[in-house]
């Protein structure tokens, strides 16, 4: 019987529910801070990559654009059949007709 009462005395000192709240309220502010600063770091990363994206998207058209226009100063034998199409803003590749 005393072996008992010890062991539900140990128990008891262990298991105090408004400790174990407290710390789990700590420890899921603590998560919420690192998910916020995860969402800000995928937030930046997002629009860092939409701006490399706009950015490589342009440089494409530029060289599709440069590339059609060295292309029909290079032959020249029909000038009437070769044109550069006009520079779309739906970032599809510019071609040559």
């Amino acid at each position: 019987m005393l072996f008992r009462s010890n062991v539900n005395a140990v128990i008891s000192e262990f298991e105090q529910p408004e400790k174990m709240l407290n710390q789990i309220i700590l420890d899921m502010r603590s998560q919420l801070v690192r998910a916020k600063q995860q969402v800000a770091a995928a937030i930046a990363d997002e629009k860092r990559l939409q701006d490399q994206t706009r950015q490589e998207l342009k440089e494409a058209e530029d060289w599709s654009a440069e590339r059609c226009w060295r292309s029909s100063r290079i032959r020249t034998s029909s000038p009437s059949r070769r044109s550069c199409a006009a520079p779309s803003t739906s970032h599809a590749a510019n071609r040559c007709s």
